[in-house]
């Protein structure tokens, strides 16, 4: 009889999570607003976010997180929707420099 140790397959770290590139807090938050804006033409009135950098629970984790919203005139629930899969995206490829 197999235990189920059989069935775990071992990574290399640098196989489970690619390294991130540094950005500053700055651009990180004009790229996440213009990708909001960008996905569709009722967006044009998103403002942007605030990003705020924290320490991550694990090393592999994202060390910012967004801490605010700036919707201006768009639909709150449809941007957010947006802004939530960009979000997603630009954490697993960015880390916070400043």
């Amino acid at each position: 009889m197999r235990g189920i140790g059989s069935k775990l397959i071992f990574k290399r770290k640098s196989e489970q999570q690619p390294a991130r590139n540094t950005v500053t807090r700055a651009s990180l938050e004009r790229s996440l607003a213009e990708a909001v804006r960008a996905s569709h033409p009722e967006f044009e009135t998103f403002v942007g976010v605030i990003v705020e950098r924290v320490v991550p629970a694990r090393s592999e984790d994202p060390n910012w997180a967004i801490k605010g919203v700036k919707y201006g005139k768009t639909d709150r629930h449809r941007s957010g929707i947006i802004l939530l899969h960009c979000v997603e995206l630009a954490q697993l490829e960015f880390n916070v420099l400043d």
